[in-house]
């Protein structure tokens, strides 16, 4: 079993495997790859490389879905919700829903006091430490503190 990264040649072998076998059909798959279990192909495929993956802007409709799915559900059964998401995996959906759609997100725009607070929190504990930032700020989320920092520095 293999716990490198994946190549473009392995991603070529895997993408033509899945073609001739299916999806579902993990191990004969496997076998087409040296050194690459069934449930590491399923996870590359379902994950990164199968086309009906979509990436990019959400629209209104994906963005209704997944709400619509979290209410059915509840946060946190990101699999099941991703279901009712075409073209979307649970992760997607996650920070999608986390980052963005969950009703304690702030969406507006950020203050100048917010940003001097991010600035001085920053400066104090250092880059990467984003959810500790998060919690000492208040208000944003993590992600939503390192894009704001992003912004800041360009």
């Amino acid at each position: 079993m293999s716990r490198s990264k994946w190549t473009e040649e392995e991603d070529r072998i895997l993408t033509e495997a899945v073609m001739a076998y299916g999806e579902g059909d993990w191990q004969s798959v496997a076998a087409c790859l040296d050194n690459r279990t069934g449930q590491q192909v399923l996870h590359r495929w379902c994950k990164s490389i199968n086309p009906a993956i979509k990436s990019g802007r959400w629209d209104r409709d994906e963005d209704a879905a997944l709400q619509a799915a979290v209410r059915l559900y509840g946060v946190g059964q990101w699999t099941k919700i991703a279901k009712h998401v075409p073209g979307r995996t649970d992760v997607k959906c996650r920070e999608r829903y986390m980052n963005v759609l969950a009703p304690e997100v702030n969406n507006k725009q950020w203050t100048p006091d917010e940003d001097d607070r991010l600035i001085a929190i920053v400066n104090r504990v250092g880059i990467g430490k984003w959810s500790y930032v998060a919690d000492v700020l208040g208000g944003r989320t993590d992600n939503q503190c390192w894009r704001h920092w992003r912004s800041l520095h360009k």
